[in-house]
């Protein structure tokens, strides 16, 4: 399975003083670090790439220790959801 998720890139300027002075109102970068927080957080066409991994699995493990030898078989479950 094979899913392209394309999401662009926001370029945020930084004005001059910022980038001789540093941050010259620590409050409005916090306002703009809690927004950028905020939408990194938000559920994308990535998150929704990872919608088919949802769901009940059984799955069966072959290991051969030896190339001529019998394969060591293990089984297992597993159930995986969006919390």
């Amino acid at each position: 399975m094979k899913t392209e998720v394309y999401e662009p890139k926001v370029a945020t300027p930084k004005s001059s003083s910022e980038d001789k002075l540093g941050s010259s109102n620590q409050e409005f970068d916090k306002k703009e670090m809690m927004k950028r927080v905020q939408a990194a957080g938000t559920p994308s066409a990535a998150h929704k790439a990872l919608d088919v991994l949802a769901g009940n699995w059984k799955a069966e493990v072959k290991c051969f220790m030896n190339p001529d030898g019998p394969a060591n078989v293990s089984q297992g479950t597993s159930k995986s959801t969006w919390i």
